[in-house]
């Protein structure tokens, strides 16, 4: 089928089953009679206002100079702030309020009719980016009472792509303004008002965030008939089109569709989705074997592989539960001096630890060890410390002094001892002139992990006992670094789990708990309380645990009171005996303690659900996940505040 657009330019289309109604054929067949009436009533509406306002529309040189600049400062806020450069449009917003004001659709296409077009070409501009600034309801009011013509495209488009990203919260909310958008983008869809030349891409991204399935296949056909070749720009918004819809083969198709001699021009742009189609590819099985889906195909087309893309196929094989994948690659990448991020090196640690793989955990280890930039990851180190510990203290049950020794040798790597050289819990090192550089003391909440780890290698109450009261000591002076990690409740739970061990000291682990609440640097957290009330609980002092309880509700502590209550007495054995096992589990790392280092796993929607299913092990252990939310027992687990600093400056996602 071919039609022209009005412009000179004939326009090829797919065939009828998936093609756009052109606006002279905009009937179907399908439409009650009424429908058509409207939409026969609405052409010829149309037809009428492009006719006395053609030389008066969006497209020609006055309306340009009057939009372009402060759309641009519109849409490209100085320091980000859209808030700021919206006031700045104020004058353009009383134009808009005093023209578009409360009326109704009808009330206001009648007073627009009613302008004449010398005063339409000088105000709509003004309108419109006032309109903008004010929000999405006088901006889709305005835009539905403009002609709809070719030249009218661009401007439509770029109203549409700034509702969308500044406003789609207020559109999602009202019904009205979401049928006013839908309608909008139809507009906007119907292909005899596309461009001659291209199609510029954000507009591309808008109209396939915006429109169906069937409608965006039929949009991204209609650019392959008519825009020969489609440029790799375009192409790429298709293929995030379809990784976003988790569809990795059309998006590898397209993919292939850019010219191999255009590749390394946009390699960069190239790499990064490649990237992403790694983070939602899928294991089939093959001869008893699980190997990628897509990665093959992306290989095959000679697609680049980087040294992020090579991380993420780890972190990917991982979470998908084929780690000797992740292995091969890791071993691949090491052969060739390909960089292996410090995001890989965690997966590869946890994986092995978990599997309580011995020799790999080994390796992984060793070859973290001879990486110094490794060690500037705080959640990285503090892993590394908390696997030392399980295996020093659990494990192989050696002696503490030498369970602490393995302990630091990670820890003097990374930072500088003083802080726990106050706390007495080791000497100074000897000065050592050669050393490159000194290191800097511990974030707050490394410190208190440190803390954490070093009372829970302890057999000696006493030793235990003294550590604790010099603390206590050093908050009453005031000591900078002991009050910055007092403030996270890592530190305090650590000495109630070591007191909860033995129901003689019991009594200790509520001390704790009342030197919190005194001292008021970090209220007990819901982890806090649990500790308490499962070394109770651990030594069959249930009716010690329901004082305790009580007190929690005598100080407030009530948005888990229904958790708490399943905890004390509505429970059978099995859920109790998985519950204390759960707290009481000293092979498991902290719970929070990568949220407080600022180290996020994944940002990437697709791929958050498939990593989370691999790695949020508590909830295995628990038994449900609708058991531990809906009791609210484990809610909000670990330690509320974070860390200043990020600590993770170039993560892959």
């Amino acid at each position: 089928m071919h039609t022209a657009d009005g412009l000179g330019t004939t326009w090829s289309y797919p065939a009828a089953s998936r093609s756009i109604a052109l606006e002279s054929e905009g009937l179907e067949s399908g439409l009650p009679e009424h429908d058509t009436v409207k939409s026969l009533s609405v052409q010829a509406r149309d037809n009428l206002e492009c006719q006395e306002g053609r030389q008066n529309l969006p497209g020609d040189d006055r309306f340009s100079r009057l939009w372009d600049k402060p759309y641009k400062k519109l849409v490209f806020p100085q320091d980000g702030d859209y808030a700021k450069v919206r006031q700045e449009l104020d004058v353009h917003k009383q134009v808009a309020k005093a023209f578009v004001g409360n009326r109704s659709l009808e009330e206001l296409r009648e007073a627009w009719l009613k302008t004449p077009p010398r005063s339409r070409s000088r105000q709509l501009a003004h309108i419109l980016l006032g309109c903008l600034a004010d929000g999405a309801r006088r901006t889709l009011l305005m835009l539905s009472i403009l002609p709809v013509v070719p030249r009218d495209w661009r401007t439509r488009c770029d109203c549409l792509c700034y509702l969308d990203m500044v406003y789609r919260g207020e559109i999602d909310s009202d019904h009205h303004l979401q049928e006013l958008f839908a309608e909008q983008i139809a507009l906007v869809s119907r292909i005899w008002t596309w461009p001659r030349v291209t199609m510029p891409f954000h507009y591309l991204v808008l109209l396939l965030r915006n429109n169906d399935a069937e409608q965006s296949e039929t949009i991204i056909d209609t650019l392959f008939q008519n825009y020969s070749p489609v440029p790799p720009r375009l192409i790429l918004v298709m293929v995030d089109h379809f990784t976003k819809l988790g569809d990795a083969d059309r998006a590898i198709e397209l993919l292939s569709c850019i010219p191999p001699d255009q590749r390394e021009e946009h390699k960069v742009r190239i790499l990064d989705r490649c990237a992403k189609l790694i983070t939602i590819d899928t294991i089939e099985e093959s001869n008893t074997v699980g190997n990628f889906k897509a990665l093959p195909k992306l290989i095959e087309l000679g697609m680049p592989m980087d040294a992020k893309a090579h991380n993420l196929i780890i972190e990917r094989a991982i979470s998908l539960n084929v780690p000797d994948v992740a292995w091969e690659v890791f071993r691949f990448m090491e052969a060739k001096h390909i960089h292996v991020d410090e995001r890989s090196h965690l997966f590869l640690l946890k994986d092995s630890f978990e599997r309580q793989n011995r020799e790999k955990l080994d390796e992984i280890m060793s070859a973290i060890h001879q990486r110094e930039d490794l060690y500037k990851y705080p959640y990285l180190v503090t892993y590394m410390m908390h696997i030392v510990r399980v295996v020093c203290t659990i494990d192989r049950k050696l002696p503490a002094g030498i369970s602490v020794s393995h302990l630091l040798a990670i820890y003097d790597r990374a930072y500088d001892r003083t802080p726990l050289v106050k706390l007495g819990i080791v000497n100074p090192l000897p000065v050592d002139e050669s050393a490159p550089k000194k290191l800097d003391e511990p974030p707050p909440v490394v410190l208190g992990f440190t803390i954490w780890a070093y009372v829970l290698c302890q057999r000696d109450e006493r030793l235990v006992s003294a550590l604790w009261y010099w603390i206590i000591h050093m908050i009453k002076q005031r000591d900078p670094s002991i009050l910055e990690c007092a403030k996270h409740d890592i530190m305090y739970n650590g000495f109630i789990h070591f007191y909860a061990r033995s129901r003689f000291f019991l009594r200790k682990a509520v001390d704790v708990v009342e030197a919190m609440i005194e001292r008021n640097l970090c209220a007990p957290s819901e982890r806090t309380w649990s500790e308490v009330l499962c070394g109770f609980l651990q030594h069959g002092e249930e009716e010690a645990a329901e004082k305790i309880w009580r007190m929690m509700l005598a100080r407030d502590v009530r948005p888990t009171e229904e958790g708490y209550a399943f905890l004390l007495g509505k429970y059978d054995e099995s859920q109790l005996a998985k519950l204390v096992r759960y707290v009481l589990d000293e092979r498991r790392i902290p719970d929070g303690l990568d949220m407080a280092l600022k180290w996020q796993e994944d940002v990437d929607p697709t791929s958050q659900a498939a990593e989370g299913e691999a790695l949020d092990t508590h909830r295995t252990i628990l038994g449900t996940e609708r058991v531990v939310e809906g009791d609210g027992i484990f809610k909000g687990y670990g330690f509320r505040d974070a860390i200043g600093e990020s600590t993770l400056d170039g993560g892959n996602m």
